[in-house]
């Protein structure tokens, strides 16, 4: 009886440290698909050296567009999609193993992710248990390819992985504005077609703050933020319409009262 493979898929814009760390971490997978966005970094040479089967594509700002085609390159029965900063710890490995070869009546399973930032994992402002759809058998998974918040579409059962993925969208004490600016520039009316020239590391008005990590990581230092209400920060510093109130709140004092 045939053994089921499983591809991991990947985008990357600017990724090279990441991907340094991150593709080693993989050779478990029997397949690893790299799709490079227009970086001005090493992140396309350090795929194909850790032996990737890369390509290199314009830097849509829907960024399902490039995942929908670095999934549609797979060769396996199982695919997996992984953003660069994202890493799977051991027991998720194994469990993720054991159910591509199982007889599951899943097509695809959700988990749950810890993202990290300043060196702590975000448990609470919503930050957790930020449930996500990665993991289901080819065909059975699509994007509609018409927003770049969008989710996966799902053909059939879905169901849960007990071990949870890890989020470290920072390496030491790497900025996080071109991150968030971009973020900022998806917000709506975002085609598969559209978007404009700008990519994933292209700028749009950020209001209130430029850098979250010029921003919270003093606050976070000098006690006006907990780490329970860190997670609510960022939260909201995602959503523009919402910067204006929560400056005003810090300006007041210790923002414990955003905490849910």
């Amino acid at each position: 009886m045939r053994m089921a493979t499983l591809s991991i898929t990947i985008i990357g814009h600017n990724e090279a440290d990441h991907l340094q760390e991150l593709l080693p971490q993989l050779s478990w997978a029997d397949e690893v698909v790299y799709v490079d966005c227009d970086s001005e970094d090493d992140s396309l040479a350090v795929a194909k050296n850790h032996g990737c089967r890369s390509f290199s594509r314009p830097n849509n700002r829907n960024l399902n567009v490039n995942k929908s085609f670095g999934i549609e390159q797979t060769s396996s029965d199982w695919v997996f999609y992984l953003d660069p900063d994202e890493r799977l710890p051991e027991e998720l490995v194994q469990e993720i193993c054991e159910i591509k070869g199982s007889n599951t009546p899943h097509v695809a399973f959700r988990l749950n992710r810890r993202n990290h930032y300043f060196g702590h994992w975000l448990r609470y402002g919503s930050q957790y248990p930020d449930s996500q759809l990665r993991f289901f058998r080819k065909g059975k998974a699509q994007f509609p390819n018409r927003h770049v918040h969008e989710k996966l579409e799902i053909n059939g059962s879905i169901g849960k992985l007990h071990n949870d993925m890890l989020h470290h969208p920072l390496l030491d004490d790497q900025p996080v504005s071109a991150q968030v600016r971009f973020l900022h520039g998806c917000g709506g009316g975002l085609s598969a077609g559209g978007g404009g020239s700008s990519g994933m590391g292209q700028p749009s008005a950020v209001s209130g703050v430029t850098t979250l990590d010029a921003f919270l990581a003093p606050l976070l230092a000098q006690g006006w933020v907990s780490r329970r209400d860190s997670g609510a920060v960022l939260r909201s510093l995602r959503c523009p319409q919402r910067h204006r109130p929560l400056l005003q709140t810090l300006g007041a004092g210790p923002i414990s009262a955003l905490n849910p």
